[in-house]
């Protein structure tokens, strides 16, 4: 398969060396600046880490060493490559078209705005890359349709995109060699937004009763016999025929 790319990425799709540990960290970055006191002072502590995986390929045949030797080089000289984020694979239960329904639920790192690398173990080369629109559970939906069908028996992983770094390579026969791939993330992806919390009901206005007693002086109105005001704190209270 030729050289693939994703978002100027170099796809390094071969596969770890199973009988050695995929290793896999999480690194905050900070700065450490010298205190007053003499101790050091670090700071820019990240909320959220970015994650490094390094992992031991050994080529299979002298084709499989071609294909590994080209993309070394082109992630070399592109400084970025994106490598399936192994040890985090699921199996598949079914893929198709934009749907992927998966064995079970889905990493929190798959996300959408990410890709999934889908693969069929026994054909090394026989990979497909796709972006996902959204996550569910179990489903995920891609952002445009997949080119072949996949069944059980395939895995699909999220990929890891960063900056490439490989060990020297040991070469063992004319076909067979081996190096240590090592990628730093270089960017977190940012986290789904929380859904908005739900307004709160419409409520009814309520009715609030007043209970008050009446202090006051009565004082007749000059004007009309049979008005009699009330002065208290509220407001003037006008009493009609009180007899």
């Amino acid at each position: 398969m030729p050289l693939a790319t994703v978002n100027g990425h170099v796809l390094l799709p071969h596969y770890p060396d199973w009988s050695r540990n995929v290793q896999r960290a999480r690194v905050w970055q900070t700065s450490v600046d010298r205190a007053l006191t003499g101790f050091e002072s670090r700071q820019a502590l990240r909320p959220r880490p970015r994650e490094r995986l390094s992992f031991r390929v050994e080529s299979r045949d002298a084709d499989d060493l071609t294909l590994l030797l080209g993309r070394v080089d082109a992630a070399l000289k592109a400084g970025l490559a994106c490598v399936p984020s192994w040890g985090r694979g699921i199996p598949l239960i079914a893929a198709s078209g934009d749907t992927v329904e998966l064995a079970r639920d889905a990493w929190a790192d798959v996300q959408a705005g990410g890709f999934l690398f889908l693969a069929e173990p026994d054909a090394r080369e026989t990979f497909e890359v796709a972006e996902v629109l959204s996550v569910s559970g179990d489903t995920i939906t891609l952002a445009d349709p997949l080119g072949s069908v996949w069944g059980a028996g395939h895995w699909a992983w999220p990929l890891l995109f960063g900056r490439p770094a490989f060990s020297a390579i040991e070469q063992r026969t004319d076909w067979h060699a081996a190096l240590t791939v090592s990628l730093s993330q270089l960017a977190v992806q940012p986290e789904s937004p929380e859904e908005p919390p739900p307004p709160p009901p419409e409520q009814t206005p309520a009715t609030i009763t007043f209970t008050w007693w009446l202090n006051a002086a009565a004082v007749p109105d000059p004007g009309n016999p049979t008005r009699i005001t009330f002065d208290h704190w509220l407001d003037d209270a006008p009493v009609h025929n009180l007899d």
